[in-house]
């Protein structure tokens, strides 16, 4: 008896761009390049992995592929011939052209399963120039009975010729409150909704800090920003001192645990999402209930005396961070955060310009 591929269940924020794109294929009308663009963590591989199965499935049954066929036989045991997957290389930071070129020349031959060959670039970002270049000759003139499916989180970064040669899939983030209740619902814990504004409101993320018993730690990350941006309103040099000295610490020890598997930009990003955020509550007519789980209720309170030039200064700080890290040039973050906090402190106490009362 044949074996059943058995698919895992769509991610549901991805079902509706599945089913539009699944009737598209069923009625002859599936643009030969699709660019799949959606936020890290919302698992936009899978979209492209089910799209790829059931181009190739012999017997699609109400847009989705049988997992009997010979086709979803070889997806399932990974060795369909006709079906190409390029990345960035292990140890490499780009996608070559070399790989471009490879993949040319496999795209122009014959298939050797199916008539249809289908190649997955996944970050498609990460191409160098010189790669993105022969891939836009390639979608130019397509070979024929070939399928391009793109992956990308940074669209922005993308040449805008290969963006002009593709059909453009926006996959939104859900809602924030939807994915507290898939996360719920998925790992039988309570999460903090505000935890998740911080996470990027990224369903994936959230499940592996879970996961990865991320969430104490940054409850207590979350507990010494706040801790900071009170005494930063109260215009407190020493406690602002001693709770700039607090956040660091934190951020140096979740960085170095390697039980939790985080890295040094996902928590910049994490400080910077808290930044604005509180700046957003500042000029918030309504005070939602996330501010409520996110912000203490000191800090709540103290909203109005914060100076709003300090924090986009220290917006603009965080975001010379992620620059710095992006140039490898072996600066210690914690160090260099340590002292944007304190150019903020010094600021706040000293500076007429930031002063707002």
């Amino acid at each position: 008896m044949a074996l059943v591929n058995q698919q895992r269940s769509l991610y549901p924020w991805l079902m509706k761009d599945y089913v539009a794109l699944a009737k598209d294929f069923s009625n002859n009308r599936l643009h030969h390049a699709v660019l799949l663009s959606a936020a890290e963590g919302l698992g936009v591989e899978q979209l492209a992995q089910r799209l790829v199965e059931l181009i190739h499935c012999e017997n699609p049954n109400s847009n989705k592929a049988c997992g009997v066929c010979q086709q979803c036989l070889l997806h399932n045991s990974h060795s369909h011939a006709d079906y190409y997957f390029v990345s960035c290389l292990e140890g490499k930071a780009q996608i070559s052209i070399e790989q471009i070129r490879q993949l040319s020349k496999k795209a122009q031959g014959t298939g050797l399963v199916s008539q249809k060959r289908i190649v997955v670039i996944d970050c498609v970002e990460l191409m160098t120039e010189s790669a993105a270049n022969a891939l836009l000759k390639i979608l130019e003139e397509p070979p024929a009975h070939v399928y391009f499916i793109l992956t990308t989180s940074k669209v922005q970064h993308l040449v805008p010729t290969i963006i002009s040669r593709c059909f453009k899939v926006l996959i939104a983030s859900p809602d924030i409150r939807k994915t507290h209740g898939w996360l719920v619902k998925k790992t039988q814990k309570d999460v903090n909704i505000g935890y998740l504004s911080l996470l990027g409101n990224s369903p994936l993320k959230a499940l592996e800090a879970i996961d990865n018993n991320l969430l104490p730690q940054l409850s207590l990350y979350v507990e010494s920003l706040n801790k900071l941006y009170v005494s930063w309103a109260n215009k407190q040099f020493n406690e602002s001192f001693c709770h700039g000295v607090d956040v660091v610490e934190l951020f140096e020890k979740m960085q170095k645990d390697k039980a939790i598997n985080t890295n040094i930009d996902f928590l910049i990003s994490i400080t910077q999402r808290f930044n604005q955020y509180v700046l957003k509550q500042q000029f918030s007519i309504e005070s939602g209930s996330q501010g409520e789980e996110l912000l203490s209720l000191a800090l709540q309170n103290s909203l109005a005396t914060l100076s709003p030039k300090a924090l986009i200064h220290f917006s603009d700080r965080l975001v010379s961070l992620n620059r710095i890290l992006s140039q490898n040039s072996g600066v210690n973050i914690s160090t260099q955060l340590g002292r944007y906090i304190n150019e903020v402190t010094e600021n706040i106490i000293h500076s007429k310009e930031w002063r707002d009362d």
